[in-house]
């Protein structure tokens, strides 16, 4: 009898936590579809996950802020391309990374090299995570785990988030302005050169582009510190990006 009074308990317990999950998700799906909306649309966001960027800003390398430009080209989620030039004391310095798949290369000034297994990775996290800001794969695959965070506030404004949750990728949140539905924060554990350290980017200044809303202002911060600051010149949508971008010189 006891057994079985057990055996109850716990299918019970495992029911009311199913019904929790499905709630969670209920709700967090009920605030991307908000945010949805707010940017434009399904088919809109689709179609920036093709696009070239362009922008300038500061860098902060070991408490200096540096001025750049800087160049990204996405196909999310398998391809990405960054290039990055920091000017210091009227010197220029040029770097490009590029992630296709599964390889990965970087080139420093024309010195080429493929990318460490670990840098490789890391890139594809960051990849996944510009995928997972577009919000509609989350819409469509069930495999992703989502679920409200709490009521919180960003640049003075209050915002509403979602917890994203889906192996062996990292946990991601992404937080929207309660008033227009725009995203406002994505924050996540990273690995940056081997180290873990809390990533956090702030969104702002969106105009529509090409039927989208795309933020024009970008601020990161490594563990609540000040990393770069972004002003963008021009987004590009594009059908199709030229394979030979992503390819090793």
């Amino acid at each position: 009898m006891r057994k079985r009074a057990g055996l109850m308990v716990a299918l019970l317990a495992l029911a009311s936590a199913g019904q929790a999950s499905a709630s969670e998700r209920d709700d967090a799906l009920d605030i991307l579809g908000k945010a949805v909306k707010a940017h434009g649309g399904e088919e809109a966001l689709a179609k920036a996950a093709q696009l070239t960027r362009t922008g300038s800003g500061a860098i902060t390398i070991f408490d200096n802020e540096l001025p750049f430009t800087d160049e990204l080209t996405v196909a999310l989620p398998q391809r990405f391309r960054f290039t990055l030039e920091v000017t210091k004391d009227k010197q220029k310095a040029r770097a490009t990374l590029v992630i296709n798949g599964d390889t990965g290369w970087q080139d420093n000034g024309g010195m080429v090299a493929e990318l460490s297994k670990e840098r490789l990775a890391e890139l594809q996290a960051e990849a996944y995570v510009q995928w997972v800001s577009l919000v509609v794969p989350l819409k469509k695959d069930t495999e992703f785990q989502l679920a409200p965070l709490p009521p919180t506030k960003i640049n003075g404004r209050a915002a509403v988030g979602v917890k994203v949750a889906r192996k062996p990728h990292p946990d991601v949140n992404l937080y929207y302005d309660a008033d227009s539905g725009l995203l406002t924060k994505v924050a996540r554990r990273a690995k940056e050169s081997g180290i873990d350290v809390l990533q956090e980017a702030f969104f702002s200044e969106y105009k529509e582009v090409d039927g989208v809303k795309l933020p024009f202002h970008v601020v990161e911060t490594l563990n609540e510190k000040k990393f770069t600051e972004i002003k963008v010149g021009t987004y590009k949508l594009i059908a199709k990006p030229d394979d030979k971008l992503f390819g090793k010189p």
